[in-house]
């Protein structure tokens, strides 16, 4: 499969695309090329800015992909271009969010539908885990 990491230099995305690669699929991180991307054989990158949706649209809308992971993406103004983008284009367009959004419980895992923290630095990730299109995406079979 070809998937696109959006990110892939830090945190989670680095193990991601690793694990991607030993599987044999091809990577493509779009970053803004600020970290070196990790030197796989099968590790491709294109460099841009996501939060301009006019850059990201110019330099993706050519491009096509089995699977996206959205591993970075704060606010839904970073994720709903990516998603209009790939719309019916994609087989799998995973959103990675956070359990920040929530708040603190003793009760862990954290479920859709726990209490949300008004006050979370991650509300961005909430509000874009709502988003119609992106349930739309992430929940295909």
């Amino acid at each position: 499969m070809r998937i696109l990491i959006m990110g892939g230099t830090r945190f989670i995305g680095v193990y991601l695309t690793q694990l991607l690669v030993e599987q044999g699929h091809e990577v493509v991180l779009f970053n803004r090329g600020n970290r070196p991307a990790p030197s796989l054989e099968g590790v491709g990158q294109i460099i841009g800015d996501r939060t301009d949706a006019t850059q990201l649209k110019a330099k993706l809308s050519q491009e096509n992909f089995d699977v996206i992971f959205d591993n970075n993406g704060r606010e839904l103004t970073d994720t709903q271009p990516l998603a209009e983008i790939f719309q019916d284009r994609v087989q799998h367009f995973v959103y990675m969010s956070s359990a920040g959004v929530y708040l603190k419980s003793d009760q862990l895992p954290h479920v859709e539908g726990d209490p949300v923290d008004p006050k979370s630095r991650h509300l961005g990730k909430h509000e874009t885990e709502a988003y119609p299109l992106i349930r739309e995406l992430d929940r295909r079979d």
